[in-house]
């Protein structure tokens, strides 16, 4: 019975990423002109219609986005090129994501900027863009199940079972590791010398400051005040020195 009902969530699972995966389709189709017609102004580097065009689609890929930051890119706009590609990231393929890790580092070389972006974080995005939420989700449940019927058939293959505990921790690891990402919001600094406040408004003491460019962790607003978290300065600053990812 136990059986059951894990292959009955093993199926809603699967049911529920069909369903999401359906509706980025449908949003993507009805994008589709309007994407195209972008992708066309960009090369006739025509880049303030293309940039237009990009921003009306209601529900941006990453395809999408990664061409709308290479569009700001060209227009100079680099924090809200950067935020962009900082999207395109959270949701890319693996060959795409090497095109934006690229485009990444070509924007902050010319604004003579380091990518602080640490190894662990770059090995978990690769393998996110790898294996999405749902696979990880089937991975999983899959191992559940494959684990209780070798232990209630008492048939305990030791090599067997190490694997398949070793499937499920790197699949949990990732998937822990995509929801903490999905969780979390981050910003781009989008204007030199920002000065960080030790709470929501300008009265307060200062604390610090932040340079165009800069990533952050953004915590709780309040008003148009963001607490954040950079290296090892938190503070708070106005919502309009931030561009949200």
């Amino acid at each position: 019975m136990n059986i059951l009902y894990i292959l009955l969530l093993y199926c809603l699972f699967f049911v529920q990423g069909a369903l999401a995966q359906s509706e980025q389709s449908i949003n993507f189709h009805s994008d589709e002109e309007s994407f195209l017609k972008a992708q066309a102004l960009y090369h006739k580097k025509n880049y303030d219609k293309a940039l237009s065009l990009y921003t009306s689609i209601a529900f941006p890929s990453a395809g999408v986005l990664y061409n709308k930051g290479n569009t700001l890119y060209q227009l100079k706009q680099y924090p809200q090129a950067l935020a962009s590609l900082r999207r395109a990231q959270r949701h890319a393929s693996f060959s795409l994501l090497k095109d934006i890790n690229y485009t990444i580092d070509l924007l902050l070389t010319a604004c003579e900027k380091n990518n602080n972006q640490s190894a662990i974080a770059s090995i978990g995005m690769y393998a996110r863009s790898l294996f999405p939420p749902l696979l990880l989700q089937m991975l999983i449940i899959f191992v559940l199940i494959a684990l209780t019927v070798l232990i209630m058939r008492r048939r305990y293959h030791v090599k067997l079972m190490l694997l398949l505990v070793l499937i499920g921790i790197c699949s949990s690891a990732i998937l822990t590791y995509s929801y903490s990402i999905d969780g979390q919001k981050y910003g781009i600094v989008n204007a030199a010398d920002v000065v960080l406040y030790a709470g929501p408004g300008d009265s307060y003491a200062r604390v610090g400051s932040l340079c165009q460019l800069d990533h952050v962790a953004i915590g709780k607003q309040e008003d148009t005040w963001y607490k954040i978290r950079h290296a090892d300065l938190t503070g708070w600053v106005s919502a309009q020195a931030l561009e949200v990812v």
